[in-house]
C-alpha cells in the first residue's frame, strides 16, 4: 500500500512542469507544531492543498489560519510598495522572463503562505524547486542551488520574496476583455543560493 502511495506521489510530481527547463521538481514539505508536546506533523503539496488537508484533519487550526489569510488579503488594499524589509535590498530580481501570472492570484498565494504557517524544507540541489503555491495557473516556487538541504523558519520568508517580485515586476495589460489587469512574472535571487520564482503554471 505504501509503495502504491509513493508511486502515485512520484507520478504527480513528474507531471508538474519545472519552472526552468532542466530543474528537478519535488512536492513542497510543510512541518507544523499543531499539538503541543507531540511530534511535528508533516504535509506535502502546495499551500492550497495543505490548507485543505488541515481543514479536514485539524479544523480548529485551519479556521485560525483562514482568519490570518483573510486579514492578509484585506491588508493588500492598504499596503505600500515600500513595505519591505531593508535587508532584502542585498538581493536582486530578474523580471519578465517567464509566462505571465495574474497578480490577484499571486496575492492570494502570498496571503496563504503567510497565514497557514509551517516550516519549509527543500532537499539538496543544485537546481531543485518546490511549487509552494498554485491556483488559476499562477504559481510561486522556491529553488535550492545549494548542495545541502535548506530549512527556513517560516513560509513567510518565501512570501516576502514573492511580494518583492510583484512590486518590481508587475505589468498592466489592457485588451478590452475580462483578462485585462495586472500580471507578473520574475525571479528573486538571494545571496544564500536560494531563489523564488513567480510565474504562470498549469494548475
Amino acid at each position: 500500500m505504501v509503495n502504491l502511495a509513493l508511486a502515485a506521489n512520484s507520478s504527480l510530481v513528474a507531471s508538474i512542469e519545472p519552472p526552468i527547463e532542466g530543474f528537478e521538481v519535488q512536492e513542497a514539505s510543510w512541518e507544523f507544531d499543531i499539538i503541543e508536546g507531540q511530534q511535528p506533523i508533516v504535509f506535502n503539496g502546495t499551500v492550497e492543498e495543505v490548507w485543505t488537508q488541515l481543514n479536514e484533519e485539524y479544523p480548529e487550526y485551519a479556521a485560525e489560519a483562514l482568519d490570518r489569510i483573510n486579514n492578509y488579503i484585506d491588508g493588500y488594499n492598504t499596503r505600500s510598495d515600500s513595505d519591505t524589509d531593508v535587508l532584502d535590498k542585498r538581493d536582486h530580481n530578474v523580471c519578465r522572463t517567464f509566462t505571465w501570472a495574474k497578480q490577484d492570484h499571486i496575492y492570494s498565494g502570498i496571503s496563504y503562505l503567510r497565514g497557514v504557517g509551517g516550516r519549509p524544507r527543500i532537499r539538496a540541489g543544485p537546481q531543485v524547486c518546490d511549487r509552494v503555491s498554485c491556483s488559476y495557473d499562477s504559481a510561486i516556487w522556491w529553488c535550492n542551488d545549494n548542495s545541502h538541504v535548506v530549512e527556513l523558519g517560516s513560509f513567510s520568508n518565501i512570501a516576502d520574496a514573492a511580494q518583492l517580485i510583484v512590486d518590481s515586476c508587475r505589468q498592466w495589460f489592457f485588451d478590452g476583455s475580462l483578462d485585462s489587469g495586472w500580471y507578473v512574472n520574475g525571479q528573486r535571487f538571494h545571496n544564500d543560493r536560494i531563489n523564488v520564482i513567480v510565474r504562470g503554471s498549469n494548475c
